[in-house]
């Protein structure tokens, strides 16, 4: 099987162009141009992007404050309930329980949100949880903890907790609002990440760089290097309950005024994290500040973000945020503009810092991947509409192969990141050019009449899994649910061969096909060969695989195996060759 990543609704494309007549199928005059000896391809069917290929399932009804999900490796699936439960389905898809419950303390953001599944759940059983105690006797006062609980069977058990990390929170401020976060996700090392907001009001643009007002200024916080809010933190659970620091973090483990579990710092409203099971690399949804215009006295508009973070990073806020563009700090008390943050010399000069001053050991700031804001006007790079915005992340989504699920998502869609807006309904899909650059954004499931999606995760089976907790904050909405996404459309972009060899410019291959690839191909080495080749039609050779990687896992295993001939390597080529053997 040949699977054609061809999209036909795009939103936007930037850096990589589409190829003219993308996703055509082949006139039987090019046909008989490749000189396929004995062949007889069958013509293919383009893989596009339609909305009616994908069913929404739902599976769970007004789920009471639904936050984050999480699925086991059998198939069962866990989310967290903010005003403290633990929620369990069965494999099933029907029968939903009660895995446990926690005391917390559920008012303005805080609670029961975060949830990971460790990557050797099979054999321990472990399940972490990020969450606000109703009561801490921490010595620092309260706030919130990510612990370690062990599900036998279906129920937590409650008294095995091991309490990893805490992270002080002022719970007076504005009866502890906001942006607290609380996002967890683990890497295929068993690294745990865990997204924590800034804590500051909200309400007003001042909650920048307020000298005045405490929690009306981010400095104290996101832009501080000795404070775990407005970070995002990375450190790897030990099997006794504590933790080690990995080496890659931001800051070195001896380095004074930091904090060696800084992994990401400078975010704002880390909602949603994710790490891609492939490459390892960390995204990040930003919902950004409600500073709505461009002004001489503020500087910069306020973006939400998507953030690709491939290495410890320092994402700039409150100094920056979206492409760089730099916000002016204020002096609130005296009630007048001061300089432009320079974003090649972050400074923080702020009262409420603890950390360092010179903000150079962070490194120079990373620009958002994704950027778009409330008014239409100032989104000209990613023309994502109009309106309230709150930018999310989920999955990156990875196909299977040797998986027998028939709805599973095809394997077109690999490497495709999840993410959407959940104030504007939107889920879109995010393609990436060689370079880490974005190459396109996809509308996705415009059909379905989506009520605050808060989380999608993809499943052991392939499928999506989807939270909506609805519009209501800080209470049950009768339009929460969670649903499941599946691929119910044809198979498309193959290419049925059948009892050629040595196809005409492909000579000594045991099969030749044809394909016109777009942002590159996923390739299913068939069992008994071993590397796949892309050809142009002169017989030049472009690409091959790996026979170290595919050819004899293909053979000893018996099945099939998906590789990927990267866009890189294709693009601009148009029509080309691949042959197996």
């Amino acid at each position: 099987m040949i699977s054609l990543s061809t999209p036909a609704r795009s939103d936007l494309s930037q850096g990589a162009r589409l190829p003219s007549g993308r996703g055509r199928r082949l006139p039987l005059l090019a046909l008989a141009a490749l000189h396929l000896a004995s062949m007889r391809p069958a013509q293919a069917q383009a893989c596009v992007l339609n909305d009616a290929d994908f069913k929404r399932t739902i599976l769970v009804d007004q789920p009471q404050e639904p936050m984050k999900m999480a699925a086991l490796p059998d198939g069962r699936l866990l989310w967290t309930e903010k005003r403290g439960t633990v929620k369990l389905l069965l494999a099933d898809g029907k029968t939903v329980s009660t895995a446990g419950t926690l005391t917390v303390q559920a008012t303005e953001d805080q609670g029961l949100h975060g949830i990971a599944v460790d990557p050797a759940f099979a054999t321990n059983n472990w399940i972490y949880l990020a969450y606000d105690p109703k009561t801490d006797p921490h010595p620092k006062g309260p706030g919130r903890w990510v612990s370690r609980f062990t599900l036998n069977g279906n129920v937590l058990d409650m008294a095995s907790e091991k309490k990893l990390l805490h992270v002080e929170i002022q719970r007076t401020m504005m009866g502890g609002c906001c942006h607290q976060g609380g996002a967890l996700a683990m890497d295929p090392q068993g690294n745990l990440y865990w997204s924590i907001g800034e804590q500051s009001d909200y309400t007003v643009p001042s909650s920048l760089t307020n000298e005045a007002v405490e929690h009306q200024n981010s400095l104290r916080s996101a832009g501080n290097t000795n404070d775990l809010r407005g970070k995002i933190i990375r450190i790897h659970p030990e099997a006794d309950g504590s933790y080690t620091v990995p080496e890659g973090n931001l800051f070195p483990k001896t380095l004074e005024k930091t904090r060696p579990e800084i992994y990401a710092m400078g975010v704002r409203n880390p909602f949603t994290i994710a790490v891609d099971p492939k490459t390892g690399w960390l995204w990040e949804g930003e919902v950004g500040t409600d500073v709505t215009l461009p002004s001489a006295e503020k500087g910069a508009v306020g973006y939400d973000e998507i953030n690709l973070i491939t290495k410890a990073a320092h994402l700039g806020y409150p100094f920056l945020n979206g492409p760089n563009e730099a916000f002016r700090n204020y002096d609130y008390v005296a009630n007048k503009p001061l300089e432009l943050f320079d974003p090649d010399h972050l400074v923080n000069n702020s009262r409420f810092n603890t950390g360092l001053v010179d903000l150079a050991p962070a490194g120079k700031p990373l620009p958002a991947l994704v950027y778009w804001t409330v008014r239409k006007q100032y989104s000209t790079a990613f023309p994502l509409g109009d309106g309230k915005t709150a930018g999310m992340v989920g999955p990156t989504y990875r196909f299977d192969p040797a998986l027998s699920n028939s709805t599973k998502l095809p394997a077109w869609l690999d490497g495709k990141v999840v993410f959407w807006d959940h104030e504007r309904e939107t889920i879109r899909l995010l393609t990436l050019t060689a370079d880490r650059k974005v190459a396109r954004i996809d509308s996705f499931m415009t059909n379905v009449k989506w009520s605050g999606i808060v989380d999608i995760q993809q499943g052991p089976g392939g499928s999506l899994f989807v939270a909506e907790y609805g519009h209501g904050y800080y209470t049950p909405n009768p339009t929460a649910k969670i649903s499941r996404i599946d691929y119910i459309g044809a198979p498309c972009g193959s290419v049925s061969v059948a009892g050629a060899r040595n196809g005409g410019r492909a000579p000594g291959y045991s099969r030749v096909a044809y394909a016109d690839p777009v942002e590159g191909l996923a390739l299913e080495i068939p069992r008994g060969s071993e590397i796949a080749v892309v050809f142009d039609l002169a017989g030049r050779e472009l690409w091959r695989s790996r026979p170290g990687a595919s050819g004899p896992r293909a053979r000893s295993a018996g099945t099939a195996l998906t590789v990927q001939a990267p866009a890189s390597a294709l693009s601009g080529k148009g029509l080309v060759l691949v042959g197996f053997r």
